[in-house]
């Protein structure tokens, strides 16, 4: 006769094997991520801003977790009024990087006015350099951490815009054409170069272009927005 202790030892063992023969993640390997424009539907424009910022306003209260509840529109109720939209870093997995280098491919720049943007840094300051007509058609951004912060999660928010819709179109995301490419740099010396497989962009009184990391994330599967919050306090 075989004892529950001998029953639940072989449970264990069995258990730490299923565990120890499982891949580990790999949070600097940047491959199969997705830039994700975003406006949370719900989320107003104010002047002035939250005392937080707009960044950390948007994890405490509108963050978004996996594909399905991603918006990458305007809806005509925005004619006319402000409304704030970001650019989120989406993996099927959280990921940590400390550079970001992404453009706008062409667009007719009289479909929204651009007021007000910024990166969302993580925690302390971060480089950026744009140039001279971002955010506009064909122009780019790049910057990077400094002082040992990172990025660190999943559906991230990197940079976020103000302004008004004004008419239809779509605002896509493309290179930076000062390095040719919309990608992360990783954490490591030196840096790895990792882009992006997808390119989503902003719909304004029509649909945009939503992008996914290949196999989800799904809600159930992806890192919970407490833990990346806390990392970003």
């Amino acid at each position: 006769m075989i004892s529950r202790l001998g029953v639940g030892v072989a449970a264990l063992v069995t258990t730490a094997i299923l565990f120890l023969s499982a891949p580990m993640a790999d949070e600097a390997d940047l491959s199969g991520g997705v830039f994700v424009t975003h406006h949370p539907p719900s989320l107003q424009w104010t002047d002035p801003p939250p005392e937080e910022g707009w960044c950390q306003y948007y994890l405490d209260a509108f963050a978004v977790d996996c594909c399905e509840e991603q918006s990458a529109s305007l809806t005509p109720d925005t004619l006319g009024a402000p409304a704030v939209w970001f650019i989120l870093s989406a993996w099927d997995e959280p990921k940590r990087w400390c550079g970001v280098a992404l453009g706008f491919d062409e667009y007719d720049p009289g479909i929204f006015a651009f007021v007000e943007w910024d990166h969302c840094c993580p925690v302390g300051e971060c480089l950026e350099l744009a140039m001279d007509g971002w955010p506009g058609p064909q122009q780019g951004v790049s910057f990077v951490t400094t002082g040992g912060d990172s990025w660190y999660g999943n559906f991230v928010p990197v940079y976020w815009f103000a302004g008004y819709a004004y008419g239809e179109g779509v605002i896509p995301i493309g290179p930076d054409p000062d390095f040719d490419y919309a990608a992360w740099g990783n954490c490591l010396t030196p840096p790895g170069i990792f882009e992006a497989d997808c390119l989503g962009g902003m719909g304004i009184f029509t649909e945009g272009i939503e992008c996914c990391p290949e196999g989800g994330p799904s809600g159930d599967a992806s890192m919970t927005w407490g833990t990346v919050k806390q990392l970003y306090r």
